[in-house]
């Protein structure tokens, strides 16, 4: 089993970003997406901050298809060691996706807060990580 720091850049993570945010619907205006597994209902839940035109940055979290959450653990099955969630326990951490940089970090799921500044401030401290 490896050694988990946090937050860290996942770096050679296989992920199809297209395919990925058509199929859980992410909004051009999405700043960056986490997603996780949830045994309540067994689900993907994925998280998303937007920055809408109207009303600023929002946090939004639902569950979404999760064919594709087991297909993305297929390619990369170091996913069953990052304390995910799964049908028996809560996550602990999540993977955070920036669509700005493309980059993909696996984040404690704590440090995911409800308060879209707070998320903000967390993103930009992941983008001035090593690169």
């Amino acid at each position: 089993m490896e050694t988990l720091a946090f937050p860290r850049e996942l770096k050679d993570f296989k992920f199809w970003y297209d395919a990925v945010e058509e199929q859980w619907d992410i909004s051009p205006n999405t700043v960056c997406y986490w997603f996780y597994w949830t045994p309540c209902g067994d689900e993907c839940i994925v998280g998303r901050l937007v920055d809408d035109p109207d009303m600023g940055l929002m946090i939004f979290e639902g569950d979404e298809d999760w064919n594709l959450f087991l297909q993305l653990e297929s390619l990369n099955p170091q996913m069953r060691e990052w304390k995910l969630g799964s049908s028996d326990e809560e996550a602990e951490n999540c993977i955070l996706v920036d669509r700005k940089t493309k980059r993909i970090f696996l984040v404690p799921l704590n440090m995911i807060k409800w308060d879209p500044k707070h998320l903000l401030a967390l993103l930009e401290t992941l983008r001035g990580m090593n690169q």
